[in-house]
C-alpha cells in the first residue's frame, strides 16, 4: 500500500498539510491510498498522527475525522478524507506526519 496526494499517483505523501484554519470552520484534504498488490483485499484501515517533539500535545482538543473506504481491492486506487475541525485554542496551521494501515485479505483460488 503506497500513499499519494494526487489520483494520478505520481506524488507520493510525506505529510499531511491542513494550513491555517479558523475555528468554527473546517477544511477537508483528500489523499489516495494505492493496493499495490496484485492479490492482497486491503480493509479495516487505521491511521496514526506523527506529532512534532516539540508539540507532543498538539492534537489534544482537536476534532480530525477520517473516511476510508470499506475496502481497496488489488491494483486498484482509492481515496481517502480527512476532516479538520479546529478548536477555539488552536491557533497555529497544522502540518502532521501520518501512517496508515490496513489489513490484508486473500480471496481463496479455486
Amino acid at each position: 500500500m503506497k500513499i499519494y496526494e494526487d489520483e494520478a499517483c505520481t506524488k507520493p505523501l510525506d505529510f499531511i498539510d491542513f494550513g491555517e484554519v479558523y475555528a468554527g470552520e473546517s477544511k477537508e484534504v483528500i489523499i489516495y491510498v494505492k493496493n499495490d498488490s496484485d492479490k492482497a483485499i486491503l480493509k479495516e484501515f487505521t491511521i496514526k498522527y506523527i506529532l512534532p517533539k516539540e508539540k507532543p500535545n498538539l492534537l489534544d482538543g482537536e476534532k480530525l475525522d477520517v473516511k476510508f473506504p470499506e475496502r481497496v481491492l488489488p491494483n486498484s486506487i482509492e481515496l481517502v478524507a480527512l476532516s479538520w475541525f479546529p478548536s477555539l485554542n488552536f491557533k497555529d496551521a497544522l502540518q502532521i506526519e501520518i501512517e496508515i494501515e490496513a489489513k490484508e485479505s486473500y480471496s481463496p483460488t479455486r
